[in-house]
């Protein structure tokens, strides 16, 4: 990226040139145009450079389509206008000014896109870092979009800008560079990808259903999907089934996933050996199976189950739990919460699991497939996690809002210097600390003593003991 091309950002930044709906609806519809008719282009030559099947390029190029369409729909230019027009808005915001993106490696049209349109929808402009050594999908990408966006709002760059122009921007970085990034980090969306995703598999659980998600989100492209289970805790009563219906599932996957036998073959070749050999020396762990299409390892040792180990192959790593209790110590353990957690159980599990282990998001009974594509969201004090859009609008916007109505205590502060006595303070003051709290609403429980309701009880029974011997003995007699 040019100087030029940077003056020009900052420029637009400053004139607020990035906050007109009219010009951002243009914008979304120039890139639809431009990514609808490369289409061929984008799949192939995902396929081609990732190894990627048919169904997963698919699966990218779509949710990016699906994101930019939903981020357009948001731009409600009536809406808009009244609310800039209305003197109170408690809700109001702004764009941050810059977006600056340093792209992950993995699923990076996708990647790209999701940011792009989260950020021109909420008024800003957007700044992609080029890779060191870029990609042939990401050369793709820049042939496409910088055309067609407007050259004040969208810029690659070849290499990093000062640290003064970072400053200005709102870092979103999907890699773990983040040593190498001056940042604020109140001013920065951080993916973390070596956050770990975990999966638990609870005793009522469909287990064949189960293995069957766990084979799909491990084997999706090639092993590497950020949001596949690491670490699969499987309660040990139903260990030896689960492992039976995870190398059936290996055996012949189906459904989304099937490659050429090449491209299977190939995808061994994706570090998973080295993975298999280093979980076998540091985590004391035993290969179980070995396939083509990937492989098992069961962990033994309790203490290096959570060692937090990011698996990038398709490596499927199962250790054993005795119960709940005993699944939430294992996956709090790990460090720093888990970016998932897939809960496989009936609902009352469910709902245990996911109160007690720390994970910034979990599922029940499921891996959606949004979550195969694409970066771990980033980190957020108040903004949840979310499948789609992998980037709410709301990452990149400042609050700014604006009040109108006097306060209470604001008039009656105006009315005791209007005539001169503290006597409206005072006023509000005995109205303010006078209010009694609001009854709690629940039924009073039975005003008697324990001793008296006791006593109440045992009369009772007395009465109908003695009764019931008198009938007898009366009946008896007859």
């Amino acid at each position: 990226m040019s100087i030029d091309s940077l003056s020009r950002i900052e420029i637009s930044r400053l004139e607020g040139r990035a906050s007109s709906i009219r010009l951002r609806q243009n914008q979304f519809h120039r890139l639809q145009d431009a990514l609808t008719s490369s289409e061929g282009a984008i799949k192939g030559c995902l396929i081609e450079s990732h190894g990627y099947g048919e169904d997963e390029s698919g699966l990218e190029y779509a949710l990016a389509l699906s994101e930019l369409r939903t981020h357009y729909l948001s731009l409600n230019l009536k809406r808009s206008v009244e609310l800039s027009h209305s003197i109170e808005d408690l809700s109001a915001t702004t764009g941050v000014g810059i977006v600056y993106l340093i792209p992950t490696k993995q699923n990076p049209f996708y990647s790209v896109i999701s940011v792009l349109t989260s950020a021109l929808a909420a008024g800003n402009c957007v700044v992609v870092e080029l890779p060191p050594q870029s990609s042939p999908i990401v050369e793709l990408l820049q042939s496409i979009l910088t055309p067609v966006l407007d050259r004040d709002l969208f810029a690659f760059s070849n290499s990093r800008p000062s640290a003064e122009f970072l400053s200005t921007c709102h870092l979103v970085s999907q890699t773990d560079d983040r040593a190498k990034v001056p940042y604020n980090s109140a001013n920065a969306a951080l993916s973390r990808p070596s956050g770990n995703a975990v999966a638990i598999v609870e005793r009522s659980a469909d287990i064949n259903a189960t293995a069957k998600a766990i084979t799909t989100a491990r084997l999706a492209f090639r092993g590497h999907s950020a949001y596949a289970p690491d670490l699969i805790l499987v309660n040990e009563f139903v260990a030896n089934e689960f492992l039976r219906c995870l190398k059936q599932a290996l055996a012949a996957p189906k459904g989304l996933l099937p490659r050429p036998e090449t491209q299977v073959r190939d995808s061994r070749s994706d570090n998973i050996n080295q993975i298999l050999r280093e979980l076998e020396k540091s985590q004391d762990g035993s290969v179980l199976f070995a396939g083509d299409h990937g492989s098992i390892v069961e962990i033994a040792d309790r203490t290096k189950a959570s060692t937090g180990y990011k698996i990038t192959a398709p490596v499927f790593v199962i250790y054993r739990t005795t119960s709940l209790d005993d699944a939430v110590d294992i996956s709090n353990n790990i460090s720093g919460p888990t970016e998932a957690s897939y809960l496989f159980a009936d609902p009352s599990e469910a709902i245990y699991l996911s109160k007690y282990i720390e994970s910034r998001i979990s599922f029940v009974n499921q891996i959606p497939a949004e979550l195969l594509v694409g970066p771990l969201a980033p980190g957020h004090p108040s903004v949840p996690p979310s499948l789609s859009p992998r980037y709410p609008a709301d990452l990149f916007r400042s609050p700014r809002p604006r009040l109108s109505r006097t306060t209470a205590l604001t008039k009656a502060l105006q009315r005791a210097t209007l005539l001169g006595t503290s006597d409206p303070i005072k006023k509000w003051y005995r109205s303010t600390t006078g209010l009694s709290l609001p009854a709690i609403g629940q039924k009073e429980e039975n005003s008697g003593d324990f001793f008296g309701l006791g006593f109440a009880v045992f009369g009772v029974g007395f009465i109908s003991l003695a009764a019931g011997g008198a009938l007898m003995v009366w009946r008896s007699r007859k």
